[in-house]
């Protein structure tokens, strides 16, 4: 009689996860140590000995943004080497995978980088629609060398369109390099999002988007308009008459409830932006590899929850400036 063959039991892809404080790469594990190598600021020719000089600390991980600010040459049109070679960052990282670095990729929008407009197209910035909003609905500038800047909003659908258009290009040249095709292990996504560092709860955002945003976060929150109405110790007739806080203004414990309400909310609209993004991110297909996210340090307690955004992306992490 003939023997039947032996089920076998399907191959698994190779994985990329976080592991122990470590990455789980494969069947390898790589501890988390990286080193920042900007490939648009250098000239090509050295991108070799940047990276072979990397890996020579023992680094395994190459570190790079990707700046929307610098790829962008007009709207929906993109260098990645074709015009400028130091741009081509799919070059950059086959280089890098060639010599054995696995990367951390991060692609923004928001990079700061010691970058005019923090890498941000200068569009972007300067369109109304994209910007954030003070209680008196003006710009809300970002102080920081070497030119002040009107800073976009967490809130915008507008400012989150532009972002998934971005998205969309980058990934193009991303995605074939993603592990374990490629040697992109890790994404950020976005960088430092506690509102530009414009954090003070009556600073922004006053965005249509963002006061649209606030009512239905109170609708969900107390249930109804006259719940609402009750808790605020106001009488709401349509949720259009609800109005965000301008400044504080309570003068008794039962008056916090409104002030108490705003700053849950923009706590809860920075997770629910990273959540946006990082969905946006995936639908142009960058994907199947562990996320992150960094923090200031906030010594004037910025409106962020780290446990609510290690909900989003893999892991949070803290920029210790000191």
């Amino acid at each position: 009689a003939r023997s039947r063959p032996r089920s076998r039991s399907p191959r698994r892809a190779p994985t990329c996860a976080l592991e122990g404080g470590a990455l789980r790469v494969g069947d390898e594990i790589v501890p988390l140590l990286c080193g920042a190598a900007h490939y648009w600021r250098l000239e090509r020719e050295s991108w070799k000995l940047a990276l072979t000089s990397l890996r020579g600390l023992g680094l395994p991980i190459v570190e790079t943004y990707v700046p929307w600010q610098v790829h962008e040459i007009a709207p929906g049109e993109h260098d990645f080497g074709e015009r400028d070679p130091r741009k081509d960052i799919g070059a950059f990282l086959d280089l890098a995978h060639e010599l054995g670095l696995y990367a951390f990729v991060r692609p923004g929008p928001h990079i700061n980088s010691e970058m005019t407009y923090f890498g941000l197209p200068e569009r972007i910035v300067f369109d109304k629609a994209c910007q954030a909003r003070s209680p008196k609905q003006s710009p809300v500038f970002q102080g920081f060398p070497p030119r002040m800047f009107p800073v976009p909003s967490y809130i915008s659908d507008q400012y989150h369109e532009e972002v998934g258009r971005w998205y969309d290009a980058v990934a193009e040249v991303l995605v074939p390099r993603l592990y374990p095709a490629g040697p992109i292990v890790l994404l950020q996504v976005d960088n430092e999002c506690p509102y530009w560092f414009r954090d003070h709860a009556y600073d922004q955002d006053y965005h249509p988007d963002a006061i649209a945003g606030f009512r239905r976060f109170l609708e969900k929150r107390h249930g109804t308009l006259a719940e609402t109405s009750r808790a605020h110790r106001k009488t709401y007739a349509r949720w259009d008459e609800v109005e965000a806080p301008l400044r504080f203004d309570a003068e008794t414990p039962e008056e916090l409830v409104l002030h108490l309400d705003w700053c849950a909310y923009r706590e809860r609209a920075l997770e629910d932006a990273i959540a946006r993004m990082k969905k946006r991110m995936e639908d142009a297909g960058l994907r199947g590899v562990p996320t992150v996210h960094n923090l200031p340090l906030g010594e004037q307690a910025s409106p962020t929850s780290v446990p609510a955004l290690e909900e989003i992306v893999d892991v949070v992490g803290i920029d210790y400036y000191h």
